[in-house]
């Protein structure tokens, strides 16, 4: 493997509800020849106040009380990922069930009228899955 190939920046959402534009919270990590070189979180104020208790707060611990002063997903995406994106460009998304974090970032850009940004991705969950079968769960 190449060391270009172990060049990417992992992505993570949390949402407050079932829909995909109802982004709460975002952390990026960059990993630069396989190793984490910096990192950036935000939480985010998402369009809506209805949290899903069950996973919001007692899994990430995340209240619409912690966001209600936070900034809105155009914001935070202009403020803090953006400008961490605009770092290493080329490097492409890394996420644990990618789907999952490619469709909020869909939706939060089709919420607030954004163009949504061209980036590659790949899927750590579908890789672990394919490498090892055999586990329960991935």
């Amino acid at each position: 493997m190449t060391a270009d190939r172990l060049n990417f920046i992992t992505i993570d959402f949390e949402t407050a509800n079932y829909a995909n534009s109802s982004a709460c919270a975002v952390g990026l990590v960059r990993f630069v020849d396989g190793r984490a070189a910096d990192s950036v979180y935000s939480l985010i104020r998402p369009p809506t106040r209805y949290f899903v208790p069950e996973w919001t707060e007692k899994i990430h611990h995340i209240s619409y009380e912690d966001v209600c002063d936070k900034p809105c997903f155009p914001a935070v995406w202009k403020d803090c990922v953006e400008p961490f994106l605009n770092l290493t460009p080329d490097f492409p998304f890394v996420a644990h069930n990618a789907s999952f974090d490619m469709n909020v970032i869909r939706g939060c850009c089709s919420q607030y009228g954004m163009a949504v940004p061209e980036k590659s991705y790949f899927c750590s969950l579908a890789l672990s899955r394919a490498v090892w079968r055999e586990l329960p769960s991935h």
